[in-house]
């Protein structure tokens, strides 16, 4: 009996261990210390995010005013939602082939053995 709560606690312990390899080996996780290069790579992952997605405004913004559409106007406002609109419908499409090509890779290898 002391063996399986010796072992439950051990278990329980590595479970709290806050990833430390993971993190001081690189990868990016939430709750990587500041100080280990999975946080430094997690914090440039997410200033490229911000960056992409900053682009992304600057090139919408200019599509809109390209029409005509002052910033802050009802056409500006249609205008914007619908690019965004039409940006998630791509990138959801994109996910969902992506998906369905590793199914269908998944479901051929199944077949060959």
């Amino acid at each position: 009996m002391k063996v399986w709560i010796g072992a439950v606690a051990v278990l329980a312990l590595a479970g709290c261990a806050n990833h430390p390899l993971d993190c001081s080996m690189g990868i990016a996780r939430d709750d990587c210390p500041p100080d280990t290069k999975g946080y430094a790579n997690r914090q440039e992952n997410l200033n490229n995010l911000a960056a992409a997605k900053e682009l992304q405004a600057s090139k919408d913004d200019a599509q809109c005013q390209s029409y005509g559409a002052t910033p802050g106007s009802d056409a500006y406002v249609n205008c914007r939602v619908q690019l965004d609109k039409t940006t998630t419908d791509l990138q959801a499409n994109a996910e969902k082939e992506k998906r369905q090509r590793l199914v269908q890779m998944l479901n051929s290898q199944n077949h060959q053995y």
